[in-house]
């Protein structure tokens, strides 16, 4: 597959990165993919950050459910939070009508998405100086 906007996530997983490619390259063709690789790929960042946090996540475990942990844990920002729950909503229209996807709201869960994955890119893979501890001799 060609360049994309998501390689970033090379870094975490192969799967969100194919999720999100996947949603990139179906944009022009068919936007109700792209709504709904933009939700999994919301889903599979919060079952990421939930694993390393220590957070049940288990395929029993709804989105909306595992989001409100998470913001328990982490005190996330309303924007993010915003971010992930707009993903949510507009990947099930997409699912469950199929006449509701558009390329408006498509162009809108991937800027969603990228945003999302570049928040999280920034939390959990970019070594900050600050968090570095002090090796003990």
């Amino acid at each position: 597959m060609a360049s994309s906007n998501f390689d970033f996530l090379k870094h975490h997983d192969e799967l969100l990165v194919r999720l999100a490619q996947t949603a990139e390259a179906c944009f022009v063709s068919d936007p109700n993919t792209t709504l709904i690789k933009m939700r999994q790929l919301g889903e599979e960042l919060a079952r990421t950050i939930a694993s390393r946090l220590g957070v049940a996540s288990g395929s029993d475990v709804k989105q909306i459910d595992l989001l409100r942990e998470l913001d328990n844990t982490l005190r996330l920002d309303q924007q993010i939070k915003d971010a992930f729950h707009s993903l949510r909503k507009l990947g099930n229209c997409a699912a469950h009508d199929l006449t509701s996807s558009n390329h408006r709201d498509a162009l809108k869960a991937l800027q969603l998405g990228h945003a999302l994955a570049m928040w999280f890119h920034l939390q959990f893979a970019v070594q900050r100086p600050w968090a570095l501890k002090p090796r003990l001799s």
